[in-house]
């Protein structure tokens, strides 16, 4: 990947609107680019099937809001 994780966030997070809206991250892994969007102002719904990378974005998340939801063991 060019520029690694951080050109990613960086790439995905310019084609959504400057602030607000909501958008939703099929395999949303460490949660880098939802907190990317979430500092935006951007709501967020993230779905990944690893339970491993659903723990690494709860400790990303910066703030309270949210929730991060796992599927059925």
């Amino acid at each position: 990947m060019v520029g690694g994780a951080r050109g990613e966030v960086a790439r995905y997070a310019s084609l959504l609107p400057k602030s607000g809206g909501s958008a939703l991250l099929l395999g949303v892994a460490e949660g880098l680019l939802a907190e990317a969007l979430v500092r935006r102002g951007v709501s967020i719904t993230g779905v990944d099937p690893s339970q491993r990378m659903l723990a690494r974005a709860e400790e990303t998340r910066a703030g309270p809001e949210g929730e991060v939801v796992k599927p059925p063991e």
